[in-house]
């Protein structure tokens, strides 16, 4: 489950700098990853906030497991010894 966290996490986060960057050189180039020419700003910027938030909820998700991993591990190793 770890991987899968961490997986979607970056992918997220690619996603969001790609977007970002592309928007911001958009002056120079026709090529958009999103075609959003006749949007107003708001809308790029929600939905760059909603992967934000899904993408900070994966991070947090993926070291929650790595945590509760470790713990459990110390757990058995410490029942073992006695």
């Amino acid at each position: 489950m770890k991987v899968g966290y961490l997986l979607g996490a970056v992918a997220i986060t690619v996603m969001i700098v790609i977007i970002a960057f592309q928007n911001i050189t958009t002056s120079s180039s026709f090529v958009m990853f999103f075609n959003i020419d006749n949007t107003p700003m708001t809308m790029p910027i929600i939905f760059l906030t909603v992967m934000g938030m899904i993408s900070g909820s994966l991070y947090t998700l993926f070291v929650q497991s790595a945590l509760n991993q470790k713990s459990e591990e110390r757990r058995e190793e410490q029942e073992g010894n006695f």
